[in-house]
């Protein structure tokens, strides 16, 4: 879920790295930085994991410096996103905003089960970091040649966005390599935490920075977190990568197809995710509106973001408690209230309070979905196709927001904001009902891979 989702992405054995303590190594700044936010990660993320979810996850340093590389991940796609922004609208119409938009996002969708097939056959570590180090020069780049050339912005953006696809899945592999297999739910549903960080960071932030520091320092910040990123993954123990598969035979791009044919839940999964797309493609749009018809400024579409981001997170921390057997229905049933809701948005527009309390339920259902939507789609399929299976979710997730951007736009010439969001939601609940339908004939697992 989301492209920010875009979001999404750590399986050294716990045991074996407590056996195998390593020296320090000079890398001062990062190692300082991961374990300086230590403390605050675990009190701050893991509030619905458990004590024991808590010493199995938070004490594993692989696992927390690939969280806060996520973290950096994240923060930079955003910064970088308001920085193009609102430098390309400072001198160009929202049209050539839009199709530079679209040239950056397309490649990198079109790129994502290629970058799945790499990370399945690669060291994923020295994949992530060679995508975040691009993704920095690229970010910066940007900066410079805005006042410069259109199209060498485009080209940065494209490049970097493709770049962007990498790491996510990089990330996930070795999350999953970082820590025992029950422990990846509590896993996902943290990593699914830096989306809700994020939300709220750019929700009360906004264009501030931008508007205080300037378009290409604000560049430059994004630089830097990306590269602090880079480091930051480069420093966990070359252990972790002891899971991956093997490279014999050299790199084969197929299977992903293959195995949403033979594991039904992942191909469910991937159904459900653009439910999500027919609203999140068009949800800060949809927002801004109504915020402006609100407040008559930019306040009120802070305010709604804000609480939809803290709903987000407060979903996120629940998610952690659920037992296993109930993963699956749970995440349909959010799906369902996710739709349900945001269709009744549309009525409540004009009152600040009930549309704030509706989009804080939406927000703690789609809490849900992003902390669970991982674990259900990679539980039965095999480890070396995960990469794989991730690039064509991934894909799926991001194309049906951006079509569904694309329609929204093209539908606000000859509706209304309300209308629009009644008929997302609905039509949401609609494929929500088919991708049940998809896990109710889905085979059950055998007990063994039952357990996770």
């Amino acid at each position: 879920m989301g492209s920010l989702a875009q979001l999404t992405s750590l399986t050294c054995d716990v045991r074996y790295l407590a056996g195998r303590a390593r020296p320090r190594r000079p890398q001062t700044l990062v190692l300082d930085l991961q374990s300086s936010g230590a403390c605050i990660l675990s009190s701050v993320t893991d509030i619905g994991a458990g004590g024991a979810g808590r010493i199995r996850i938070w004490d594993s340093k692989p696992f927390r410096r690939l969280w806060i590389t996520g973290l950096f991940s994240s923060l930079t796609q955003w910064t970088m996103q308001i920085a193009l922004t609102v430098g390309v609208l400072a001198s160009h119409s929202g049209s050539t905003l839009a199709w530079m938009l679209l040239a950056g996002t397309v490649p990198g969708l079109l790129i994502g089960p290629f970058a799945g097939a790499v990370v399945d056959h690669r060291d994923p570590r020295r994949v992530a970091c060679v995508g975040l180090a691009v993704q920095a020069v690229m970010t910066l780049g940007m900066g410079f040649l805005l006042d410069h050339s259109l199209v060498a912005v485009a080209c940065c953006h494209a490049t970097a966005s493709i770049a962007h696809r990498f790491p996510p899945i990089a990330l996930q592999r070795l999350r999953y390599a970082a820590l025992d297999e029950t422990r990846w739910p509590l896993a996902n549903a943290a990593v699914s935490r830096i989306m809700a960080l994020t939300l709220i960071l750019g929700a009360l932030l906004g264009s501030t920075g931008v508007t205080v520091l300037g378009v290409l320092p604000t560049f430059a910040a994004a630089c830097g977190m990306a590269a602090l990123a880079a480091a930051l993954v480069w420093t966990v123990p070359g252990d972790a990568d002891h899971g991956r598969p093997s490279a014999r035979g050299g790199m084969r791009f197929g299977g992903g197809l293959a195995a949403l044919r033979r594991y039904p839940s992942a191909g469910a999964v991937i159904v459900l995710c653009t439910a999500w797309g027919l609203i999140g493609g068009g949800l800060t749009v949809l927002l801004g509106i109504l915020g402006t018809e609100l407040t008559d400024d930019g306040r009120g579409v802070g305010v709604l973001l804000a609480v939809y981001g803290t709903g987000l997170l407060l979903g996120t921390l629940v998610v952690g408690r659920l037992a296993p057997r109930v993963l699956s229905r749970a995440n349909v049933g959010a799906y369902a209230v996710q739709g349900l809701v945001w269709a009744a948005v549309a009525p409540l527009s004009a009152l600040l309070l009930p549309v704030s309390a509706a989009l804080f339920v939406m927000g703690i259902a789609g809490g849900f979905i992003i902390g669970l939507e991982i674990t259900l789609l990679l539980r039965d399929v095999p480890r070396e196709l995960h990469g794989r299976v991730l690039g064509i979710y991934l894909v799926a997730d991001g194309a049906s927001g951006q079509l569904s951007l694309a329609l929204i736009g093209a539908a606000l010439g000859i509706a209304s904001a309300q209308q629009i969001i009644v008929v997302g939601g609905l039509l949401s609940v609609g494929v929500t009902v088919i991708a049940a339908l998809l896990f109710r004939t889905a085979p059950p697992r055998p007990a063994a891979e039952a357990a996770v």
